[in-house]
């Protein structure tokens, strides 16, 4: 019988072969080697050991493969040949980039998720990509590649920090990848707010007088509690707490 690691890979990754020889269930006296084959090819031979044979493989060309194992035999065994090929598809290689514009902004802020996808040997990636916050699948179809670039716009990020990934389905020539995870920082937003200054409509030079300003949320329908308020005459600037409003 003959066994693979995968029956899918990416373009240089390892194919593990494992053949196993049985004499009626019984390995005893089972020596010689195995040759393991892609059609008519030889690909690479192993010593039998406790009837089985291995051989690691990284040079599988791109396509599918049909690989065979034969047993040589030996004085007391006959040759044998398995009886099932196993089938390896070689896919090209995909790499994902993953660029946030912009990466910092408001809660509700749109943002472009760009996905741009490369492969080996170099050919523009066709499929489609989804995009993903955590767990989270920030897109309700797959996003279809245009040029090997995928783009999405989002304003339903959670408050606070989002670690934002690509994932690119392949084709079937690409394998799919994943990109590197990207920060997306999504900062509370500040309250629409109403100001109203009250001063006197006229003052004696030199004597004081005194300005109030109140902030009202128009969000919240109520006076904003705390921070500061600067005001300005010209290009002089006041500073005051706001207090309760």
């Amino acid at each position: 019988s003959l066994q693979s690691n995968a029956d899918k890979v990416a373009l240089g990754a390892p194919v593990d072969l494992m053949a196993k020889v049985s004499n009626a269930g019984v390995n005893n006296g089972l020596d010689g080697t195995v040759s393991f084959l892609d059609g008519g090819t030889l690909l690479g031979s192993a010593d039998l050991i406790d009837g089985k044979a291995s051989l690691s493989l990284v040079d599988l060309g791109i396509g599918t493969h049909a690989i065979s194992a034969v047993y040589s035999g030996n004085s007391s065994n006959n040759i044998s040949t398995s009886v099932a090929n196993v089938r390896v598809e070689v896919l090209a290689r995909s790499e994902v980039a993953l660029t946030i514009n912009p990466a910092v902004g408001g809660r509700s802020q749109v943002r472009t998720l760009t996905a741009a996808i490369t492969s080996e040997p170099a050919t523009k990636a066709k499929g489609s990509v989804n995009f993903y916050s955590g767990a989270k699948l920030l897109n309700s179809t797959p996003i279809q590649l245009v040029d090997g670039v995928a783009s999405f716009d989002v304003s339903t990020l959670d408050s606070g920090s989002n670690l934002v990934t690509a994932a690119y389905l392949g084709d079937g020539t690409t394998i799919s990848s994943t990109s590197a995870t990207v920060v997306a920082l999504a900062l509370a937003e500040m309250p629409k707010a109403t100001s109203q200054v009250i001063a006197p409509a006229t003052a004696v030079s030199g004597a004081p007088f005194n300005v109030s300003v109140a902030i009202t949320s128009a969000d919240l329908q109520k006076p904003i509690a705390g921070g500061r308020v600067n005001l300005y005459d010209g290009d002089n600037e006041f500073q005051a707490p706001l207090i309760d409003g």
